[in-house]
């Protein structure tokens, strides 16, 4: 099971609101354990990351998933190649 959508990820705004940090939507998961750390609770990080439904992801899922952005930047470089060859 991947990531659930809606209410788990809302909760890192919660987090990082209330820890005055910036809660981006690419880095908020990581913004949240790092917070979690500065507080001395990182004993809440693996309750958070069940919440989310992937504290039992494993390697292959993790690495699937981290796929992604590295595709979004290969495919914002084609879109930028293009944009150079138009004008």
């Amino acid at each position: 099971m991947g990531p659930r959508e809606g209410t788990p990820g809302v909760t890192t705004y919660v987090l990082l609101a209330a820890g005055l940090k910036n809660p981006t939507v690419r880095k908020r998961y990581v913004a949240a354990r790092e917070l979690l750390a500065e507080y001395g609770r990182l004993d809440f990080h693996e309750p958070f990351l069940a919440l989310l439904g992937c504290a039992e992801m494993d390697r292959e899922r993790v690495e699937h998933h981290l796929g992604a952005p590295r595709l979004w930047k290969v495919a914002e470089e084609i879109l930028a190649a293009n944009r150079e060859i138009r004008d």
